[in-house]
Order: C-alpha cells, then sequence, then structure tokens
C-alpha cells in the first residue's frame, strides 16, 4: 500500500476527508522527523518505535576490488517492532 491508497483507507474508515487525512499524516511526520532530529525517540502506534543511533567512523573493505574505505560516523535511525505489531502480522 502506498501513501494515497493508505489516505484513501484512513478517510473511508475514519469518514474524514482525504484532504484531513494527508495534512494529518503530513504533520505527524513533521514531529516525527523535528524529534528524532534533537535525539529524542518516538513511540508511534501499538508497537512501533524509532530512535536515533550514533554510528562511530571506521573502516570498510570494498568486495568487488578489496580496497579499504574510510566510512564517516553519522546518525542512523533504528525501528523496533513491539509485542502488538508482531502479533498483528503473525495472527
Amino acid at each position: 500500500m502506498n501513501k494515497v491508497g493508505f489516505i484513501k483507507e484512513v478517510a473511508t474508515r475514519t469518514k474524514m476527508t482525504q484532504k484531513d487525512i494527508k495534512a494529518i499524516l503530513d504533520a505527524m511526520q513533521d514531529v516525527t522527523f523535528d524529534t528524532l532530529a534533537s535525539g529524542e525517540e518516538v513511540k508511534l502506534m501499538d508497537g512501533v518505535t524509532l530512535a536515533v543511533v550514533h554510528k562511530e567512523a571506521r573502516t570498510a573493505r570494498n568486495p568487488q576490488t578489496g580496497e579499504s574505505v574510510e566510512v564517516a560516523a553519522k546518525n542512523a535511525v533504528r525501528c523496533k517492532f513491539g509485542k502488538a505489531i508482531k502479533e498483528a502480522v503473525n495472527s
């Protein structure tokens, strides 16, 4: 399901307009990005947690050439799934 299909389905189930649902989802995305950028974790729905983890600089190896490559330090997003979503998928 893509974003358009998701918006249509949520609008149908909530009896709200697609425009309103899109505005809500866009606002949720902005809040999520801002919160993660500040270093805090975000708990979405029942069982989805997004958090920022710092990855230190390291030396990696290019598998095609075998030469060493320096990889800079960076922040990455980690997504953890909780019991509720795991049960929903496996039911």
